[in-house]
């Protein structure tokens, strides 16, 4: 999802949207999810909002779906 892409990387461009990231992870759409999972797991290194990103890959990385899992691994 393009939105959830977005809204990823504002977060790691200081803006205050770490609120609608949330719910971006926590969306019952797989391909939102997975969207969240590729920012976050190429922005590791982006100090904003990181205790969020860490915090988020970590509920990702326990996702149900295998599309979101195997984002992780490429």
């Amino acid at each position: 999802s393009t939105a959830a892409r977005l809204i990823c990387i504002a977060v790691f461009s200081g803006v205050d949207a770490i609120h609608l990231a949330e719910r971006c992870v926590s969306s019952e759409d797989p391909k939102v999810r997975t969207a969240c999972a590729d920012v976050l797991s190429h922005n590791l290194n982006v100090q904003n909002g990181k205790p969020w990103t860490l915090e988020a890959l970590l509920k990702l990385a326990d996702d149900p779906d295998k599309e979101v899992i195997c984002e992780f691994q490429q």
